[in-house]
């Protein structure tokens, strides 16, 4: 049974591509196995870096202004919707 049967809602948008359909795939299909109760999951992609700007792939470049605020941005986000304890 899927973990999306388990969970009273389960939104999945914009999935397309290989590893995002695999990622999906492995989290519907082997996950659920765990999860007894509902769980959030998180995904995020590291903010905007030089090389991203400039159109080019892979190597290892700082981040640009944008993706700097965008770290930042996801760091307040996690410590205040994720890091929290759940009283």
């Amino acid at each position: 049974r899927p973990v999306l049967d388990a969970l009273d809602v389960g939104i999945l948008n914009k999935i397309k591509g290989y590893m995002p359909g695999r990622i999906t795939q492995f989290i519907t299909n082997c996950c659920h196995v765990h999860w007894m109760t509902q769980k959030k999951l998180y995904f995020s992609r590291h903010g905007q870096s030089e090389y991203n700007a400039a159109g080019r792939i892979g190597g290892d470049s700082d981040l640009t202004e944008m993706g700097e605020r965008y770290a930042l941005a996801l760091k307040e986000f996690a410590e205040e919707r994720i890091c929290v304890d759940s009283e």
